[in-house]
């Protein structure tokens, strides 16, 4: 349940199960998106499974960051556990921590941190880019998704947690919330 709404993600549990085979298996499905249009995507596994659930469960004695891989999304993630739950922060104190954590993450060049990669990655499109701060909070913002193909922030949400953004008088909060203190 979310802000006190069901979430029955009809979209991705209907390909949930053929995601779970080998990575290195492309599996892709042409999907409808709301213009109409049809676009074929590859298919990516967002989910956590019942034993992957359960072992990151058993392991901790906090609430456990269900994203392995070293980037911007674990260090989201990690920066609202070690601030604490269920709380709102600024957004200038969120950015601090999330730096504080990517620079402990090595880079697979040696060079630099991954705080320095991610400041400095080149972008994607010149027109729609964003400066360090519109990235943060579109990485926040892509971490509550919990429908559609590309729900990024599923596990979380398996895991009993949501993460809430407000804007007060112009100033960002967020924070990981526990989906029942949420509502």
């Amino acid at each position: 349940m979310i802000n006190g709404i069901d979430v029955i993600n009809k979209k991705y549990d209907t390909i949930k199960e053929s995601v779970e085979g080998p990575m290195y298996v492309k599996k892709t499905v042409t999907i409808q998106k709301r213009n109409g249009a049809y676009q074929q995507i590859n298919l990516r596994k967002y989910h956590l499974t019942d034993v992957e659930k359960a072992k990151l469960l058993e392991q901790q004695t906090q609430f456990p960051n269900p994203y392995k891989r070293a980037g911007i999304y674990k260090a989201i993630v990690q920066s609202f556990i070690d601030m604490g739950m269920n709380q709102y922060y600024s957004f200038k104190t969120i950015k601090m921590k999330i730096q504080q954590i990517m620079e402990t993450y090595d880079s697979l060049n040696y060079k630099s941190n991954l705080w320095e990669l991610f400041i400095n990655k080149k972008p994607r499109n010149i027109k729609t880019c964003k400066d360090i701060n519109g990235k943060i909070l579109q990485n926040i913002q892509i971490l509550q998704r919990v429908t559609s193909y590309s729900c990024y922030g599923i596990k979380l949400y398996q895991l009993g947690a949501e993460i809430l953004i407000k804007n007060d008088n112009g100033v960002i909060f967020a924070g990981l919330f526990d989906i029942k203190s949420s509502n």
